[in-house]
């Protein structure tokens, strides 16, 4: 079925069809079900559910009252080759889906030219799921899978609610995430704001210069990848360079400064893998003159006291990730 061009008009319920195209000023009042693949361009608003057992292509001003599901769904502006001549791609309106997003392989939502949200709850049953650009998403993620946000100047990914993900998670500029748990791996280059709690079984990698802030409790289970600063409401990479910090004589006074700026009242401090890194004993002096508890350990066993100490005390950390 092939629908275009036409005044703006109320179309009831559409049927069960192989293939769903429509364009420009309709509305249909009901449910669209298709069986291979439905695309909904220029203005289109569906009062009720889109379902295809195929892929849903939605772009430019399209609103859905209900929840779509679909095997790939891409919501996005066209490619050039595709636009009509008098399409400009800064007047491309956004898309609007009120209920949930289901997908059974991939989803891409791609906010890098109009505005997407999805006011429901982002299912990901299996595949990989690409969020960029003016994206929100209010009730969070599900997936099983391979997630990845990236953000632009000025156009930021949101994800509001609960986001679970068992899989590999990356991110790219600035990204903000209401609550947070992963199964799998964290890969963070920029600024990831975990505006409520973080709980993570595997590994996280940060970026050099890349930035981790956790306003509630943060549980890490699992493999540091990078030399890591954590501290009450967020955390960085360690970048040893910042202060001449070398294994011997060790970790220094200015290492654990920033965690103490943060209020941290507790401070674990790790060893390495191999117990390969000291701590100037310069560091513990300072330490206890500022009435600071502090604990020394090899890096796994940090991880532990670090996230025992994590539930109801302002903890700050330092973690060697390798030797």
């Amino acid at each position: 079925m092939e629908l275009r061009k036409l005044n703006t008009e109320n179309r009831r319920s559409i049927q069960p069809t192989s293939r769903i195209s429509l364009q420009h000023n309709i509305h249909v009042v009901g449910n669209a079900n298709a069986s291979t693949d439905i695309s909904l361009l220029h203005d289109v608003v569906v009062t009720g559910d889109l379902e295809c057992g195929g892929k849903v292509f939605l772009s430019d001003g399209v609103i859905v009252t209900g929840r779509v599901t679909g095997r790939d769904i891409e919501f996005s502006t066209m490619t050039m080759a595709a636009l009509d001549r008098s399409d400009r791609l800064d007047n491309y309106k956004g898309v609007i889906v009120f209920g949930n997003l289901n997908s059974s392989e991939s989803t891409l939502l791609s906010g890098r030219e109009m505005y997407i949200k999805i006011a429901g709850r982002v299912f990901q049953s299996g595949g990989s799921m690409l969020v960029e650009g003016d994206v929100l998403i209010e009730l969070g993620i599900h997936a099983h899978g391979g997630v990845s946000f990236r953000s632009f100047e000025k156009k930021i990914v949101m994800i509001q609610g609960a986001t679970s993900i068992n899989g590999i998670l990356s991110t790219e500029g600035d990204v903000t995430i209401e609550n947070l748990t992963l199964v799998g791996t964290l890969n963070i280059e920029g600024r990831l704001h975990i505006k409520g709690d973080f709980k993570a079984r595997g590994r996280v990698y940060l970026k050099r210069g890349s930035q981790f802030l956790v306003d509630g409790k943060k549980t890490i289970r699992g493999v540091i990848k990078e030399d890591l600063k954590l501290f009450p409401g967020g955390g960085r990479t360690w970048d040893w360079n910042e202060t001449g910090t070398r294994h011997k004589p060790g970790i220094q006074p200015a290492d654990v400064e920033e965690l103490i700026s943060h209020g941290a009242t507790t401070v674990v401090l790790s060893l390495g893998m191999d117990m390969k890194l000291h701590v100037d004993p310069a560091t513990l002096t300072f330490l206890e003159e500022k009435g600071i508890t502090t604990h020394v350990a090899e890096t796994r066993k940090a991880v532990i006291i670090y996230n025992k100490l994590a539930e109801d005390t302002s903890v700050g950390g330092l973690f060697h990730s390798t030797c």
